[in-house]
């Protein structure tokens, strides 16, 4: 029983592990980029997100308001933020039934998020 419960043990550590890793998005070199929510982010949201039945305060689909400095910012701590955006990993893809962002986009985004998200 005690060896049947250790293995159960170890095999949800690994799960758990490995979920974990798929669903961190990729690393982006940020050395040349500073990105600010007002200067940046806030247009990638407006035209991808924070759109009519989608991410708004109205509509805050899956719980995020991605209209404000304060919900984007808020949404971004999460891990599957970016990794919807970048499509890496098990995350549901956004936007949803759109087309991926665009490189730079996504760059902006993930150095934003590696920068502390700054207004």
């Amino acid at each position: 029983m005690r060896i049947k419960l250790l293995g159960l043990a170890f095999l949800s550590l690994l799960t758990v592990l490995a979920c974990n890793k798929e669903d961190e998005p990729t690393d982006t070199d940020c050395s040349s980029l500073s990105p600010t929510y007002t200067a940046n982010i806030k247009s990638i949201m407006d035209t991808n997100c924070a759109i009519s039945g989608c991410h708004t305060a109205a509509d805050a689909q899956g719980g995020y308001a991605l209209d404000t400095y304060a919900g984007t910012f808020s949404a971004a701590a999460d891990n599957k933020f970016l990794c919807s955006i970048d499509w890496s990993g098990s995350c549901q893809r956004m936007p949803d039934g759109g087309s991926q962002l665009a490189s730079g986009d996504i760059s902006l985004v993930s150095c934003w998020i590696q920068n502390g998200r700054p207004q």
